[in-house]
């Protein structure tokens, strides 16, 4: 017998509000008052091409390999942070190794913030998520992360792993993109970019501008 817990006590509010609406029909109750951390909204997304590279079968994205390094270095700025506070969560290996590498690389204790596929971190829970989704192309192709049903349990899994803070990385474009695959989930896509959009929380990014190493 299968039971649904309608009372989360984990996360902020404001991280909670799509996953309640999108996935639990706002059945989904606050059981404690979670602040969000100083200085920083509790959700943010991200919209930044760059272009996917396939690594035998996975995938790998290396704007969004800089920008999660540049975002958790100015998380751990924050003094009551620690580096094992932090997640960087993604759907694809390949992803991974390249974010531990560029984080021991250029942020202080990076080694020692905790980066995985989205499989890995389920049950899993830290102060500061951030979600790299990779994919990024001109055919619209997001693989498994468009498929009805366990695509859209992996964001869902994804983004509520945070507590304070979860900010979400995306090629918007790709994500939303009509024109092909015609079983893709690009309705769930398209909540998500106008939840972020429509209440201020969406920021473009330029790769080149951004000031982390190739």
């Amino acid at each position: 017998i299968g039971i649904q817990l309608r009372t989360q006590y984990r996360m902020h509010r404001d991280i909670a509000y799509f996953s309640n609406r999108r996935f639990y029909d706002r059945a989904l109750r606050q059981g404690r008052d979670v602040t969000s951390m100083e200085d920083q909204p509790a959700i943010i997304g991200y919209d930044i091409g760059g272009g996917e590279t396939t690594i035998e079968h996975s995938k790998r994205n290396d704007a969004e390999v800089r920008l999660s390094t540049y975002i958790v270095n100015e998380l751990l700025e924050n003094e009551s942070l620690d580096a094992t506070d932090i997640g960087v969560i993604t759907p694809y290996s390949a992803q991974v190794d390249a974010i531990r590498a560029k984080l021991t690389a250029h942020c202080k204790n990076g080694s020692e913030v905790d980066v995985d596929t989205i499989d890995s971190y389920q049950g899993s829970e830290k102060v500061a998520i951030v979600i790299s989704l990779v994919r990024s192309n001109g055919d619209g192709d997001i693989g498994f992360l468009g498929r009805p049903l366990d695509g859209a349990r992996r964001l869902n899994v994804a983004m509520t792993r945070a507590k304070q803070f979860c900010a979400l990385i995306g090629d918007w474009y790709t994500l939303r993109y009509t024109q092909a695959h015609a079983d893709k989930n690009v309705e769930l896509y398209n909540d998500l970019y106008s939840f972020l959009d429509n209440t201020g929380r969406l920021r473009e990014v330029e790769p080149e501008f951004i000031p982390v190493p190739e």
